[in-house]
């Protein structure tokens, strides 16, 4: 049987009296009269007994009223859990997605820094792989080292080994092996002590150079057997040494001859050094030594001779000097000792013939100098024509040639200050011919002082009115001025008076095209290309290159003029190509201009060319002419055409990068 336990509260019924722990229970049913009845029982003292019907029916309607208030405050009470419930839900949701954002960030921080970590181990391990490579190197050649001291311990202890052993045969094996092991430990010094006294030479240290030369001289003596050569050629060095010092070079000598007695050299110093002490009969015993050895030593005749001289022997210091002239021609030391010599003796004919043979060689050698740095001027050594120049003005300081070539190397070096004292030393030494007044006004020129070269060139010309350079200078000068019409007068001038000159019909051309007289212009330059030479000009447009033309075998004259046609062909049909393209003929101006750059390519006729293919929309060609030109010279204007002609082909990224370099170069070019 089923139960049913409710709680029963506190009633004022006599049938029901129960305390506020009471209860009751449905049990079983009871029949009466046909009906099922329920039993409700109360448990008093865990014992059922039955209540009566009403009363248990009052105490459920009570039980029930209040387990309805219960109900509704258990739900009221659930509900308040449920909002509260919910909003705590909601912010553990929201802190939990706040933290888990935090988790992201820090997780990618943590893969940031994980990577970095990484980096650095591996960079780390790199380097201390590098390290262990460094060690394993450094390593082996300790070993090396070791293996080498460990070899010639074991030479130095198998000797002293030997040594113990009772045979004679077996102490001398020993000592021949202990100093092998020696010798080699000496000759290591050597070197090292003679690569010392190589640097200290280097450096221009002497005393130091002496100094490690000694330990070397030093060492080298210790090691069983010597070298001979070696240690003589050291012992040369060392009173080479000790002679510039102004010290004592007579022992090193004497033991370089006692090593090698069989070189003349060595003979021939010592007797110099017995000489410069007043020993002049030793000193002509060793050079007299030295001529025997070699009977063409022309060094030793001479000294000799000098020697022969001091002692008053002077027929026998002729002689020898005669001796020296004959193996040595160039020899001016040998002849103006003759010289000076026969006019002790009053040989005064003998002694001008040889001073007159000096002369003839200063001078001889001084042509072939400046012939010299006249060809490297004209190959753009400007530096080596300077230096070689120099050496003549040294050599004669009143040689105009050498004064003004010097200024015209300088002038192209940039160096106009010097140009321009050498060019008044030269004037003033000549005085104001019209020759030194043209060199001086292109000096001039090359400093920008235009008017003072202009009156120079009118002094020229007051001396000499046929001196052709001096009116094509002018007229060049005058047109840079801008003095249109008075260059085409000097221009017509120097035409009137060499009409196979080219240059003055470029010039005047020139002048004529800036005076805005294309026409004239036009008939100017071709009448300068149609004069010149056929036969070189034909060899030139054929395609002999500059380099070509410098390794040939053709003849200087022959190769200078050829360049200089080179150079006025180029000019000339470059500006014909110009004045044509200003009168419309773009497919002659082209023509004219592909003739100027193939013979000599400069930037502004390769922007004109440039511009001419633009105009004609070949675009791919004025791009390579502009970089031809901006490869030579930066210009704002072939940066921004060939911004024109790249856009035109779609490299936008090209034409953006040359308009900005142009307005780099000139911030307000027009687009």
């Amino acid at each position: 049987m089923a139960l049913l336990v409710l709680p029963i509260f506190a009633q004022d019924s006599d049938d029901l009296e129960l305390d506020k722990a009471g209860a009751m229970e449905v049990g079983g049913y009871k029949e009466e009269k046909g009906v099922s009845e329920l039993q409700v029982y109360r448990l008093i003292d865990d014992e059922r007994v039955v209540v009566s019907k009403d009363a248990f029916e009052a105490a459920l309607e009570s039980t029930n009223v209040k387990n309805d208030y219960l109900a509704m405050i258990i739900n009221i009470l659930l509900a308040v859990f449920a909002i509260v419930a919910g909003g705590s839900f909601w912010k553990v949701s929201h802190d939990f997605k706040e933290f888990k954002k935090d988790l992201d960030v820090y997780r990618k921080e943590s893969d940031m820094i994980s990577r970095k970590i990484d980096f650095f181990k591996n960079e780390l391990k790199e380097k201390g792989d590098r390290l262990d490579r460094e060690t394993k190197k450094a390593e082996d050649v300790i070993h090396k080292y070791d293996d080498l001291k460990r070899e010639f311990d074991r030479k130095i202890e198998t000797g002293l080994k030997e040594i113990h052993r009772t045979t004679e045969e077996s102490k001398v094996k020993a000592l021949e092996a202990i100093s092998i092991a020696q010798e080699s430990g000496n000759r290591a010094e050597v070197a090292q002590y003679y690569s010392m006294y190589d640097g200290s030479l280097r450096r221009n240290d002497l005393k130091g150079a002496l100094n490690a030369l000694g330990q070397a001289i030093e060492r080298a003596e210790r090691t069983k057997p010597p070298t001979p050569f070696i240690s003589s050629s050291m012992h040369m060095d060392r009173a080479a040494l000790a002679m510039q010092l102004g010290l004592d070079a007579m022992n090193d000598l004497d033991r370089a001859i006692e090593e090698d007695p069989k070189d003349p050299v060595k003979y021939n110093l010592r007797g110099r050094v017995k000489g410069e002490k007043g020993d002049h009969k030793g000193a002509i015993e060793d050079h007299s030594k030295a001529i025997e050895l070699d009977d063409k030593f022309t060094d030793a005749f001479v000294d000799r001779g000098k020697s022969r001289r001091e002692i008053g022997d002077t027929k026998g210091a002729i002689d020898d000097l005669s001796i020296a002239v004959n193996l040595s021609p160039q020899r001016l030391d040998a002849l103006a000792l003759r010289a000076d010599t026969k006019r002790t003796i009053g040989d005064e004919e003998g002694a001008d013939r040889d001073f007159e043979m000096i002369e003839t060689i200063h001078r001889r050698r001084n042509r072939q100098l400046l012939e010299k740095a006249e060809d490297k001027l004209d190959k753009g050594d400007a530096k080596g024509a300077a230096m070689d120049a120099t050496e003549v003005i040294e050599d004669d300081p009143d040689c105009t040639d050498a004064l003004l070539l010097r200024s015209q190397a300088n002038l192209q070096r940039g160096e106009i200050h010097k140009a321009n004292e050498d060019m008044e030393k030269a004037v003033e030494k000549d005085g104001e011919s019209p020759d030194l007044l043209n060199r001086r006004a292109l000096v001039k020129v090359g400093y920008g002082n235009r008017d003072g070269a202009m009156e120079d060139l009118r002094k020229a010309i007051e001396i000499d009115p046929t001196y052709f350079e001096a009116y094509l200078n002018l007229g060049m000068i005058r047109c840079k001025c801008k003095d249109q019409q008075g260059s085409i007068e000097a221009l017509t001038r120097a035409i009137e008076l060499r009409h196979d000159s080219s240059r003055a019909y470029i010039e005047r051309g020139w002048s004529m095209y800036l005076k805005g007289d294309n026409q004239g212009a036009i008939e100017d330059f071709r009448k300068a290309i149609d004069i010149m030479p056929e036969s070189e000009k034909n060899m030139i447009l054929r395609g002999m290159e500059r380099d070509r033309l410098a390794e040939s075998s053709i003849p200087k004259e022959l190769r200078k003029k050829i360049t200089r046609m080179i150079n006025e062909l180029a000019l000339a049909n470059g500006r014909l190509g110009l004045a044509l393209s200003r009168t419309g003929r773009t497919g002659e101006a082209i023509d004219s201009l592909n003739i100027s750059v193939n013979l000599s390519p400069q930037p502004g006729f390769l922007f004109e060319r440039g511009m001419l293919h633009f105009k004609r929309n070949d675009f791919q060609n004025a791009e390579e002419d502009f970089t031809r030109s901006l490869d030579m010279k930066e210009t704002a204007q072939a940066y921004l055409w060939r911004s024109k002609a790249r856009m035109k082909r779609g490299n936008t990224k090209g034409a953006r990068s040359d308009m900005d370099k142009a307005r780099e170069l000139e911030p307000r070019v027009v687009v």
